[in-house]
C-alpha cells in the first residue's frame, strides 16, 4: 500500500477510535458536557508523533479541554493500541483546530441572536 494512503487511513482511524474513547472510555471532568469533535489527525514523517486537533463548542475552553487531552494522551495511547494494529503508535499531541476559526463566529453570532 502507498505510504501515502496509508497515512491517511491512520488518520482517519485515529480520529474514528479517539472519537469513540470521548464518547465512552475518557472520565475526565473537564470532557463533562462539552461538545468536542475530532476533527483531524496528522501523523508526521517520522511516525513516531502525531498531531490530533479537536474544536469545541465554547471555544473559551479550549485551553481546559487541550490540558485535559493532553494529560490522557497515554491512556489514549494505550486504548489505540488495543484496535489498531500497527506497530508502533504514535505520540499524540492535542490541539485545537484553528482552521475553524471562522464556525466558531458563526456560533458566537447564533449564540448572540438566541439570548436575544
Amino acid at each position: 500500500m502507498n505510504s501515502s494512503l496509508r497515512r491517511q487511513r491512520l488518520n482517519r482511524l485515529i480520529c474514528i477510535e479517539i472519537s469513540k474513547l470521548l464518547q465512552k472510555d475518557l472520565k475526565d471532568p473537564r470532557f463533562d458536557g462539552e461538545f468536542i469533535t475530532i476533527t483531524r489527525a496528522e501523523i508526521k514523517d517520522d511516525q513516531k508523533n502525531a498531531d490530533v486537533f479537536f474544536t469545541v463548542l465554547d471555544h473559551k475552553k479550549k485551553k481546559k479541554i487541550a490540558e485535559a487531552f493532553n494529560s490522557a494522551s497515554a491512556f489514549i495511547m494505550r486504548r489505540l493500541a488495543d484496535v489498531i494494529k500497527i506497530r508502533y503508535i504514535p505520540v499524540l499531541h492535542f490541539f485545537y483546530d484553528h482552521d475553524l476559526k471562522e464556525a466558531d463566529r458563526i456560533v458566537d453570532i447564533i449564540n448572540k441572536e438566541a439570548k436575544g
